[in-house]
Order: C-alpha cells, then sequence, then structure tokens
C-alpha cells in the first residue's frame, strides 16, 4: 500500500483559523482533492448545505477547475485553491472531519494524511478507503454517493465521539500505513516469492 509520515501530535494552528474565519467552536470539515466532478464535489456542497450541523465549515483543498471559479457557496465553505505543503499540515491539524465522496480512487495519499492527524474519515466505501477506513470505527463508508446519504453520515459522526474515532484512525494509520509498517509488508512479500522459488 501507499504510506505516510505520522506526525508529532500538534494543537489547532491560530494563524490558519484566524486566515480561514475559524471559531473555536466550529465543526471543520476538510476535503482535500480540487473540485475535479470525479472526486464527488458537486454531490458534497450539496450535501454540507443539507446537513443539520450548527456551526459547521468546509475547506475544500486543491485545485479549482474553471466551473467553480467565482462561485459563491456562502460564509461556510471555503475553496482555498493550491496550498504549500506546510499549511496543508497546519489546516489538517486544525479540522474535525475529513470527507472525500470520490466516485473513482485509487488508493488516496489525502486520506492517509488525515488519518495520520488524528481525523475522522467519511469517504467512499470502494476502491482503496475500503482497506483504510473501519467503518463506525475510524469513520464512516458510504455506500451511496447521493447528498441525501452524504449529509446523514455527517450528521452521525458528529454526534458520536468523533475524537475518538480519530485516535483510532491515527492508530491504525501507524499500525498499517507507516513508512516503517509499509516496508515491513513490503520485505515480507519479497520473503514470501524467493522462499516459493526455492522450492
Amino acid at each position: 500500500p501507499n504510506g505516510v509520515d505520522i506526525p508529532e501530535n500538534g494543537e489547532m494552528t491560530i494563524n490558519v483559523k484566524e486566515k480561514y474565519h475559524i471559531n473555536n467552536n466550529d465543526i471543520v470539515f476538510l476535503f482535500v482533492g480540487g473540485t475535479q466532478e470525479r472526486k464527488g464535489i458537486s454531490e458534497l456542497i450539496d450535501a454540507f448545505s443539507m446537513a443539520d450541523i450548527q456551526n459547521k465549515k468546509l475547506l475544500i483543498i486543491g485545485v479549482i477547475t474553471k466551473d467553480f471559479e467565482n462561485k459563491d457557496f456562502g460564509a461556510n465553505i471555503t475553496l482555498t485553491g493550491r496550498i504549500t505543503n506546510e499549511r496543508l499540515k497546519d489546516i489538517y491539524s486544525c479540522a474535525d472531519v475529513f470527507i472525500l465522496p470520490t466516485k473513482w480512487e485509487g488508493q488516496p495519499i489525502a486520506v492517509l494524511e488525515a488519518m495520520s492527524y488524528g481525523l475522522p474519515i467519511i469517504t467512499t466505501n470502494k476502491y482503496g478507503m475500503v482497506d483504510q477506513v473501519d467503518d463506525g470505527i475510524t469513520g464512516f463508508l458510504l455506500d451511496h454517493l447521493q447528498p441525501k446519504h452524504i449529509a446523514e453520515k455527517m450528521e452521525k459522526i458528529v454526534r458520536m465521539d468523533y475524537k475518538k474515532m480519530g485516535e483510532s484512525s491515527r492508530e491504525k494509520a501507524e499500525r498499517e500505513f507507516s513508512w516503517s509498517s509499509v516496508a515491513d509488508r513490503t520485505i515480507k512479500v519479497f520473503e514470501e516469492v524467493i522462499r516459493e522459488h526455492e522450492r
């Protein structure tokens, strides 16, 4: 699988909160991947608008495609465009829930990064995400990508102890997707192949 660096646990970064108008009582949903349609961005924005959640914010990180340029989605949705890796690290640290309702994917690095920062995950019940997310433990897997279904999962996760889910998410990232863990698993594969060849 892909691997990820496991960061030190950090506090919310004040300058990021100020830049994106995030208050201490806000629940911040984070999407990383730009506004390509295959990422499920339209469904996410509709779902976010539907979700009955107080003090909600949505940060959309990545390249803004032409069809999304100059659109106003309201004060609670921010499209940042491209950002530096350093700023992205700060944003992971100040987010509450990572969400990626993608229609097609491999094994997204953004999900692993979010896990490594202790975020619970809401993402599609397909592709590599099935291996990344333990449904109901480290987040939720979406069986359908209709906005109503996504909104229901968003509402459900904030009613739960989502910080505890985030801790479980980070523990899984450390256990299964840290570079040392990935290296060990890769070496074992090579060793098994060598043993088979020597028989």
